[in-house]
Parts: structure tokens; C-alpha cells; sequence
């Protein structure tokens, strides 16, 4: 059995947030303390074992969070980003209402 830090939250389809990029937007599929499950359109050259994203978090209430973290799996079209601050339990809460599961 896989033990997580912190719980994940997926989203529903229709109220994922945003990780804005600059120049590219990801669609968040899940989020933790610890962690965000990004979707891209294809698979990316650039996303080495290193990757770094660096944005905006753009939540459904319209509040924009900076992150950032590396990359530690990529499978398919999505992928598993280990963010360098946790995002607080509080901001997570506030996004309760779009969540469909806890994993």
C-alpha cells in the first residue's frame, strides 16, 4: 500500500484550475500539500527527470498562488510535479467544493 505525506484531491472535469506558466497553461487534475497532477497536450521535449515549472496556480475562486517544484514522473500526458513550498491546508479547503475523490 502506497503511503502519501499529504491527501490528494482530484478534481471534477469541469472545475480544474489552471497552472499558468507564462507562456504555457496546464490543467491541474489533482492537488496536495505537497504536490500537483498536471495534464499536458502532448508529450513535451523539455521535461527532463530535472524539469522545473514555475507559475501561477490560478484556483477556481479566482485567487492566483505562486509555485513552484520539479518534475518526479511523467506517464503518458500527465505529470507529477513535487512543489518546493506546500501549498497550506487552508487554500486546499477553500477548493473542497470542486473535488470529486480523495486518493
Amino acid at each position: 500500500m502506497e503511503k502519501r505525506k499529504f491527501k490528494r484531491y482530484s478534481y471534477k472535469p469541469d472545475c480544474c484550475p489552471i497552472l499558468d506558466c507564462r507562456s504555457i497553461q496546464y490543467k491541474v487534475l489533482n492537488i496536495s500539500e505537497g504536490g500537483l497532477k498536471i495534464e499536458i497536450q502532448s508529450k513535451p521535449e523539455m521535461q527532463s527527470d530535472s524539469y522545473v515549472f514555475n507559475g501561477d496556480l490560478c484556483l477556481s475562486n479566482g485567487k492566483q498562488i505562486p509555485v513552484s517544484g520539479k518534475q518526479v514522473w511523467i506517464i503518458g500526458n500527465e505529470i507529477g510535479i513535487k512543489l518546493d513550498e506546500p501549498i497550506r491546508e487552508k487554500i486546499i479547503n477553500s477548493e473542497i467544493g470542486n473535488f470529486q475523490d480523495t486518493e
